[in-house]
């Protein structure tokens, strides 16, 4: 009897590491593939009869750019300049080439892009962000049927000024000055007082940049 037990007991263990192999090898496989089957994507070999037709690009026939190659000694900017177009003139070393345009793409009308009150005089102060210029109206000003727009009763506009992006305003009610601050492209804000107007340089400034 003793010889069987232990040729059972053999049996037993080889069981047992069967099953535990078994079962490592299937958790294995449940975790590599995500524990789900779903979401896999099989891939597909393309061939030939997928392509269902083609079509040539047409032959350009325009204008094209000179073409430099890398190995050239001289740069493309120099190559340009010893070129000049028809009509124009060669700049000056370090210069600038001045030309008219031939057309000009622009709104002529005002953007307003801010409003403020002066309460004590009735106006209203509007900034324009298209013009580069702030425009005060009378409040009960009543455009007439032919006119185009109601006039202002004065503009702040010109190089002098520095008026940008107008994008806040304020009006002073004691003194009726504004106060006019803009976009990122002025770090200033600027003082114009209740008399100015047309091409003048501010009465007043704070730089708010570096």
């Amino acid at each position: 009897m003793a010889p069987r037990t232990a040729r059972s007991s053999k049996l037993s263990r080889k069981a047992i590491l069967l099953v535990m192999v078994a079962f490592l090898a299937v958790t294995a496989g449940f975790v590599f593939s995500g524990g789900s089957q779903q979401g896999i994507v099989k891939t597909q070999p393309f061939g030939d009869d997928r392509l269902i037709s083609w079509r040539p690009l047409p032959e350009w026939n325009g204008e094209m750019c000179p073409w430099v190659p890398a190995s050239a000694s001289l740069s493309l900017s120099a190559a340009l300049q010893q070129s000049p177009g028809a009509g124009a003139s060669e700049p000056a070393r370090g210069g600038r080439l001045e030309r008219d345009p031939l057309r000009v793409i622009r709104d002529p009308y005002p953007s307003y892009s801010v409003v403020a009150m002066d309460v004590e005089r009735g106006e209203v102060v509007v900034g324009d962000e298209n013009l580069f210029q702030i425009l005060v109206y009378d409040r009960l000003a009543n455009t007439p049927p032919g006119a185009a727009f109601t006039e202002p009763k004065r503009v702040i506009a010109g190089p002098d000024t520095g008026i940008e992006f107008v994008c806040g305003l304020y009006v002073d009610q004691p003194s009726g000055d504004i106060y006019a601050i803009h976009a990122d492209t002025a770090a200033v804000m600027q003082v114009f007082t209740r008399e100015q107007q047309g091409n003048v340089r501010p009465a007043r400034e704070l730089h708010t940049g570096g």
